[in-house]
């Protein structure tokens, strides 16, 4: 028993004179990096190798969700070949590329910046998390809000007609793997407009 003890305490000198390994900073990039992975990409289909990569360094639950955007490229570009007409001081106040000088990059950019104010956290533009339940809530109002928009509402409108069309669908997720995703279902805006579902 006496020598039991007489090995831990010479363990323990020992370790006390020996300099404390340094730990890695982390083993994941910085959300930077992921960001900049992710330049140019509008579909979280395409994204799904680097969102799993960043969900891997974060904590993702169901107190804890991801909010993702699969972005419908197409739409985009029409709603944008139609906002361009519209008058500038027509355009929301959250715009910061206004018409006539908008594309599908600049319009999601700009949504994408309304919605970030509330996230915990994101990678591109498809991918806003970690969301504690409050900030996954306003995400969810905010978009609501954009799509009600007046300037947003007229221009769908003209963009798509009487057809429904959305600029991206919305997912949730509380997994750590981005093909657990559950579609989100976005209601109706007091206007009638649903840019997003």
């Amino acid at each position: 028993m006496q020598m039991h003890e007489k090995v831990k305490r010479k363990l323990a000198k020992q370790s006390a004179k020996r300099p404390a390994k340094r730990m890695k900073s982390s083993q994941y990039p910085r959300p930077q990096a992921f960001h900049d992975r992710l330049v140019g990409v509008f579909s979280f289909d395409n994204a799904i190798p680097v969102i799993n990569e960043y969900l891997a360094s974060i904590w993702i639950d169901a107190d804890n969700r991801g909010f993702l955007l699969n972005w419908n490229i197409d739409n985009l570009k029409a709603f944008v070949a139609t906002a361009n007409d519209q008058l500038p001081a027509n355009a929301p106040r959250w715009m910061q590329t206004p018409p006539p000088h908008m594309t599908a990059n600049t319009l999601v950019d700009d949504i994408v910046r309304v919605l970030r104010e509330d996230a915990g956290g994101g990678c591109g533009r498809v991918l806003l998390a970690p969301n504690n339940m409050a900030q996954y809530g306003n995400i969810m109002g905010k978009l609501r809000d954009v799509q009600s928009e007046n300037f947003m509402r007229v221009v769908g409108q003209v963009a798509f007609g009487k057809v429904e069309q959305h600029l991206a669908t919305t997912y949730n997720l509380t997994e750590n793997q981005a093909q657990q995703s559950v579609r989100n279902h976005i209601t109706i805006s007091l206007n009638g407009s649903r840019l997003f579902e």
